[in-house]
């Protein structure tokens, strides 16, 4: 059994990139290995909270009881208020104890908000990225530090896997001391984003029941920043195409869990090699977080989905990266040029 005490780091996979880039489908593929968990999207933790008693309050329920931090406007639009385990977050045996622990009975929220403190992109760049940790890593830090020690308390994870993608958070955990992370680079081609972000996606316990459809330019806006970012930050750190992936899916999940330096026992196969999804405590994230059953992953095309124009705004705005990762400039993924080899370097680097 894992020792969670104040004197032991806690052992962090942290999962970057643009949205809709496969994220949640590799944290769920990862949590399935024995001694690692995946747990969502943390950065955005008072955000689903806030959520989940935002509409309990709107039916009535007494749990209500909440004090809102910046974040809570929007916060039922923004999220859902269902964990992974389908249940709601007040009522998982997971993140309703940690909101209690880390937030009080009832919660006051004002603590965190990763929403106020981050600063702008380019503030972040002039000011620099040392001194921004410094002024606000200690506040947050507690925090956070209080978050991921519960989550190893109460899973006995020996890793704990956050796909929270935004690059300016994993360097915020890398430099806290409590933290040992390794962080994860995912990249997917920017037509591929865009056209699943091109449609409304059905989403259980988010306020509409949907997550909204975002324009192409948006899509690429997103990309962009997070991907150069992460460029930025996390020069040596390990890289994942999620075409690669999805050909080699516990390949790379194996090579990745491997760089920890923690062994972790795989997960069991059926007579085909296939591996079935369990229930996860998932937070935030995809809703595809919901699925059961034996791990289906198809090929993406998205030539199909995305229209000439779409595909021409994408391809105009992200062209400094995309040839750099491998991505043809215009054929759809069965024409790709060679892949970007970049996958996985063994070993927590801890520096760039």
């Amino acid at each position: 059994m894992p020792d969670h005490g104040r004197g032991q780091k806690v052992k962090i996979l942290y999962i970057m990139g643009p949205t809709r880039s496969g994220s949640t489908l590799l944290a769920r593929l990862l949590n399935e290995y024995r001694g690692v968990v995946s747990v969502g999207e943390v950065v955005s933790i008072d955000v689903a909270l806030q959520s989940c008693r935002m509409q309990a309050r709107s039916r009535g329920d007494a749990r209500s009881t909440f004090v809102p931090n910046d974040a809570a406007g929007g916060a039922s639009r923004r999220f859902s208020a269902l964990c992974g385990c389908a249940l709601p977050l007040q009522d998982c045996p997971v993140w309703g104890p940690i909101e209690k622990s880390v937030f009080g009975d009832p919660p006051d929220y004002s603590p965190w908000s990763w929403d106020a403190a981050r600063p702008g992109l380019v503030r972040f760049l002039l000011e620099g990225s040392g001194r921004w940790v410094e002024r606000n890593g200690r506040a947050l830090g507690e925090v956070a530090e209080s978050v991921y020690r519960e989550l190893a308390r109460l899973t006995q994870a020996r890793i704990i896997v956050d796909d929270s993608k935004t690059p300016l958070y994993g360097y915020f955990l890398r430099h806290q001391p409590w933290a040992d992370v390794l962080p994860v680079r995912l990249v997917r081609d920017p037509r591929g984003t865009a056209a699943s972000w091109s449609r409304a996606k059905p989403y259980a316990g988010i306020d509409g029941g949907h997550l909204p459809a975002h324009a192409a330019h948006t899509c690429s806006v997103d990309w962009l920043k997070r991907v150069a970012l992460a460029d930025r930050l996390f020069k040596a750190s390990p890289v994942v195409r999620y075409e690669d992936f999805i050909a080699s899916p516990m390949q790379i999940a194996t090579r990745l869990l491997d760089a920890t330096g923690i062994e972790v026992e795989p997960p069991d196969r059926d007579h085909a090699g296939a591996v079935r999804l369990s229930t996860n405590h998932i937070l935030a994230s995809n809703p595809d977080k919901f699925e059961r059953g034996t791990l289906s992953i198809k090929p993406p095309d998205w030539s199909k989905v995305l229209r000439t124009r779409a595909r021409l705004v994408v391809t105009a705005s992200t062209l400094p990266l995309l040839r750099r990762y491998g991505y043809a400039l215009w054929d759809g993924p069965e024409h790709r040029s060679p892949p970007f080899r970049e996958l996985v370097r063994r070993g927590s680097e801890r520096g760039g």
